[in-house]
């Protein structure tokens, strides 16, 4: 029993060329067709590699583009259009929608019948109009009072003095002839001064507490660290303050009212942090 690699072994040495010399055409051209790794069924490829050219009819003519365009769009207006299995009936399914009382009936008791006169009046109203007749009719306790116009001599108003009802209310107009004079009554409110925002010396972020001791800003607990060693070893260099500088804090302290002498100055302390080599 020969094994599948002596099988392989007869097919070494044989000459390929030699085999193709003796084929004919007809079985050259179907070996070629069958060579073809061709898949009619695969979308991904173009339409002119799913299968191999079957067209051997010589050309006829030259290509009329034109010409080809009108022969196809005379053939589909000519060509019968193919019936549906199912004819359509035009039946529509379901019941149409009727709503439910289509025109409401106004009772007697609401309908409302004006005059002639007003009822021409509101046909005719403009829209400012008719808000200050919603708006009065909506505050029956509210009734406009008649402003002199500013085009109208203000003696021909005051010629009748009125009597004001009880229980209205009135409106004053103020008018200015310039705006300096408006701003004179009405002078602009100053903007707010927004507070500084302190920054914290070893981060260099915005500062959100204060050492009560060193009176420096900082922002994270870290920085706190950093602050008190450089104050512990200013402290051990310098010192602490003098002692009338000392005196001085306490009794200003001690003592309220009035400042008997000038306030120590804090003295300033530089903070510097050395950055580790990587």
């Amino acid at each position: 029993m020969t094994s599948y690699r002596q099988e392989l072994e007869k097919y070494r040495d044989i000459d390929e060329d030699k085999i193709l010399r003796e084929l004919s055409a007809e079985e050259l051209e179907q070996l070629d067709t069958e060579l073809m790794e061709m898949d009619p069924e695969n979308v991904l490829l173009p339409a002119g590699l799913r299968q191999r050219d079957q067209t051997h009819k010589s050309p006829t003519g030259p290509l009329d583009r034109e010409a080809l365009l009108q022969h196809l769009e005379k053939q589909a207006l000519e060509a019968a259009e193919r019936q549906d299995l199912v004819p359509f009936t035009g039946e529509k399914k379901g019941k149409p929608f009727v709503p439910k009382n289509p025109t409401r009936e106004i009772p007697r008791e609401e309908q409302i019948t004006l005059e002639p006169e007003l009822e021409e009046a509101l046909a005719h109203a403009t829209e400012a109009e008719m808000c200050d007749i919603a708006e009065t009719a909506h505050n029956p306790g509210l009734s406009r009072v008649p402003s002199p116009r500013l085009d109208q001599d203000p003696q021909q108003t005051e010629a009748a003095p009125a009597q004001a009802p009880a229980g209205k209310c009135s409106r004053t107009f103020i008018s200015f002839s310039d705006d300096e004079t408006f701003e004179r009554f009405f002078p602009k409110a100053k903007a707010p001064r927004l507070p500084v925002r302190e920054l914290c010396p070893v981060t260099h972020k915005p500062a959100v507490y204060r050492d009560p001791i060193t009176d420096i800003p900082y922002s994270n607990i870290r920085a706190f660290k950093i602050i008190r060693e450089a104050y512990k070893k200013y402290i051990t260099a310098h010192g602490l303050p003098s002692a009338a500088a000392a005196s001085a804090a306490l009794g200003a302290a001690a003592a309220p009212g009035p400042d008997p002498g000038p306030r120590p100055t804090r003295q300033k302390i530089v903070i510097k942090q050395s950055v580790p080599m990587s």
